[in-house]
């Protein structure tokens, strides 16, 4: 049986997704395998007081968990956070003319750790009902206060959001959240 033009292409299209689909998760591999053998280098380093050794294995932990592997489970990557966290808690003692920018990365692992999955998230969100709003009665809210964030990174993330509550924070400024006023 003879294959139309339009058969022929197709197949050829799905053999070629299945290339690229494989060749995605070599690479892949090949990143988070080198990024593992990075982080455990560094951690070897890390026994030392050099914070640009503890600043690079903060970001690789970090660059790591945002390859987001499928054998990155939620309890490594939390792990990793904690981890991340520990080392900027060092860094802001260790490097005072810098603890504004540890204080600022900091924030922004904890802000991907209070977003970064459902189960997570949902300890810091509720619904709000108005009844005097006919329109907007229910609102989506995500109180973020009292997790002493600097800085608030990855606002594209919560445009769901109707309701933020930012307070008891060491906010220095909200430039760049323009998309939330919206």
């Amino acid at each position: 049986m003879d294959q139309s033009p339009m058969a022929a292409d197709h197949s050829l299209g799905r053999s070629a997704l299945k290339i690229n689909d494989d060749a995605l998760k070599e690479d892949l591999k090949w990143h988070l395998d080198t990024l593992s053998e990075e982080i455990t280098l560094f951690k070897e380093m890390s026994e030392e007081n050099c914070k640009f050794v503890k600043l690079t294995l903060a970001r690789l932990l970090i660059a790591y968990d945002a390859m987001k592997s499928p054998e990155n489970s939620l309890l490594q990557k939390r792990k990793h956070c904690e981890e991340a966290l520990d080392l900027f808690d060092v860094l802001i003692k260790l490097d005072p003319s810098h603890k504004r920018y540890n204080e600022d990365e900091q924030s922004l692992v904890l802000l991907d750790q209070a977003t970064s999955d459902r189960e997570s998230l949902v300890k810091y969100c509720w619904q709000y009902d108005n009844p005097y709003f006919s329109t907007f009665r229910h609102h989506n809210c995500l109180q973020l206060s009292r997790l002493s964030l600097t800085r608030v990174g990855c606002v594209e993330l919560m445009l769901w959001v109707q309701i933020l509550d930012l307070s008891h924070n060491k906010l220095r400024s909200i430039a760049g959240n323009e998309l939330l006023l919206k």
